[in-house]
């Protein structure tokens, strides 16, 4: 079954995928002490956009990255992507956490809509 919408849904999914896996392999590098050789990640921009919701102020300074038809949001997934790669990679065990997440991925996830209820002691 697949899921998302529009045209960047499989590269956003991935991007985030990569995104995630190189923030936790990069604080647990941090919580045992091997983050020297982990490089800075790219800059983000930061182009604030003030909106009101229920007469309450929200300024969020990343909003621009929602919009994925703009090359400016494309080329900033593109060297996440890159800096993503570049640090699991170099990873000692980078093939075991591949093996892991490509099982993880496949496993289907329950589908508790197709549960059937059942009175106890019923067949």
């Amino acid at each position: 079954m697949k899921h998302g919408c529009g045209i960047f849904a499989g590269s956003l999914r991935q991007s985030l995928w990569s995104v995630l896996a190189t923030a936790a392999i990069t604080v647990g590098g941090a919580v045992c002490g091997h983050t020297a050789d982990v490089p800075a990640p790219p800059p983000t921009n930061r182009m604030p956009v003030t909106d009101q919701y229920h007469g309450i102020t929200v300024t969020d300074d990343y909003q621009w990255l929602e919009n994925t038809g703009d090359t400016t949001v494309r080329t900033w997934i593109a060297s996440e992507n890159q800096y993503a790669r570049k640090v699991l990679d170099g990873l000692p065990s980078r093939d075991v956490i591949a093996r892991r997440l490509e099982e993880l991925h496949r496993n289907v996830s329950s589908q508790y809509y197709s549960l059937v209820y059942q009175r106890a002691g019923a067949p």
